[in-house]
């Protein structure tokens, strides 16, 4: 307490009541009770702290570690890693694979929530001595959270850039982008890459980042599998939501993922069409709205900059989860109705769809998969566009969410279809107002 000048320390090791102690059950009904309560209260306790720190018991800075050598990671001083950029990229995933083993700061699914909401945390090792070098300019050269998630965020944005020029018909820019055009099977490479990244919990690891937490979760462990939605309630800024144990998990998933639409609303469709298979033996038509908490989608945001946030909403249609495969889309508080588009003549797109190999972006360009009848769709704005050198004489541009129907004859309501995020540049097209729409999660 000395070292980091305070009296006072809430100790998260002691904040909520233990069910089990070395198998033995240890809680009565009102401690477990107390223990949900605590759970909803960590967020206003991370959030007003004045000074915290991440205690990291299994490393010794004096020493080399992987850790260590992930944050000196193009430093001066550290001349470890390879130049070439595919085995640079295969260095870092493996130096996060270990550095996990290690380190349990890095992997358990409740520390998540420290990261996103402590105000930049110190890193202090096993013996209490903070973690100095030249390179960590954020703190006085001691390192922080932020010295770890900047690196690994702008890893990823290199890559996922490299994937936008690719589909743009562009040059590649750097040796990432060359081994990218070079052939599919490199792509696919740098595709795992940029998701073994993206999961490690480290990219845009910051407050209102929704979908990178949920991607984030994926390399968590959890005690519980109810503990995969509770815990994150503090790490989601999530308020008012009832702490409850006793629900089975797509129950669990549904109370979580209602709260999220709530606040965050159309960030948590910035995602790609789901096109891979949601669990062993099941197809894409079984991705359901819930399958977001499990964080099986790539947010669409490392590839692009987006103003989709909390600033925008009240310009949006709003929209509410119904049940684990139906959105409801209404109108804006201030509107009867909002704007469809549909019959675009299409001069040039950007569509994101997530398959097996992991993110494409599917365009007219040579090296890139097309999307079959895109002009088919219809398309909701979510927000306007700069102009596209290949697509010159286009009078309109803008990000959408892509929506395919699927009715028959026999249905007399169509299956309104989320078909992932697009940026469209078109001529043409015309509108349609409407009042209400159900989107599903995948074709019935």
């Amino acid at each position: 307490m000395a070292k980091i000048g305070t009296r006072y320390v809430w100790w998260d090791w002691m904040c909520v009541p233990q069910e089990t102690w070395n198998g033995r059950r240890t809680i009565t009904p009102s401690l477990r009770s107390a223990g949900h309560e605590e759970i909803g209260k960590q967020l206003n306790i991370y959030r007003n702290a004045k000074k915290s720190i991440v205690w990291l018991h299994s490393t010794d800075w004096s020493l080399q570690s992987p850790l260590k050598t992930l944050l000196l990671a193009g430093s001066k001083d550290n001349g470890t890693l390879p130049t070439k950029s595919k085995a640079y990229f295969d260095k870092i995933v493996q130096l996060l694979t270990e550095s996990r083993k290690l380190e349990r700061w890095l992997v358990s699914g409740w520390t998540l929530q420290e990261g996103v909401l402590l105000p930049e945390p110190i890193l202090i090792d096993g013996a209490s001595n903070a973690l100095e070098d030249d390179t960590f300019i954020h703190n006085g050269g001691h390192a922080s959270v932020i010295d770890l998630t900047a690196r690994i965020t702008r890893l990823a944005v290199e890559v996922a850039q490299s994937f936008l020029l690719q589909a743009n018909g562009k040059e590649p820019q750097n040796q990432v982008g060359i081994l990218i055009d070079e052939s599919v099977y490199m792509a696919n490479e740098f595709r795992q890459i940029l998701r073994a990244l993206v999961t490690s919990g480290l990219v845009a690891y910051s407050k209102a980042s929704p979908l990178y937490i949920l991607s984030g979760k994926k390399s968590r462990t959890f005690g519980k599998d109810e503990d995969s939605c509770w815990a994150l309630i503090g790490a989601m800024e999530l308020e008012g939501v009832t702490i409850n144990y006793n629900l089975l998990m797509d129950e669990i998933k549904m109370i979580f993922l209602t709260a999220l639409f709530k606040k965050y609303q159309w960030s948590m469709l910035f995602l790609p069409q789901p096109m891979l298979f949601v669990n062993k033996g099941q197809s894409a038509n079984d991705f359901k709205w819930i399958s977001i908490v499990d964080g099986l989608l790539i947010p669409v945001g490392v590839f692009v900059d987006s103003q989709i946030g909390l600033a925008s909403q009240s310009m949006l249609p709003r929209m509410s989860l119904d049940n684990a495969n139906t959105v409801t889309v209404q109108p804006p508080q201030t509107s009867q109705t909002f704007t469809l588009w549909k019959d675009l003549d299409i001069k040039w797109y950007l569509h994101y769809v997530q398959t097996e190999a992991g993110v494409e972006i599917r365009s007219p360009a040579s090296k890139t998969n097309p999307t079959p009848h895109i002009s088919d769709a219809l398309f909701l704005k979510l927000e306007d566009l700069d102009k596209n050198d290949k697509a010159a004489t286009t009078s309109t541009s803008m990000r959408c969410v892509a929506i395919m129907g699927f009715g028959t004859p026999q249905i007399k309501e169509s299956a309104d279809v989320f078909d992932g995020i697009v940026d469209v540049w078109f001529v043409r097209g015309s509108t349609v107002k409407v009042s209400s729409l159900k989107l599903h999660s995948s074709a019935p």
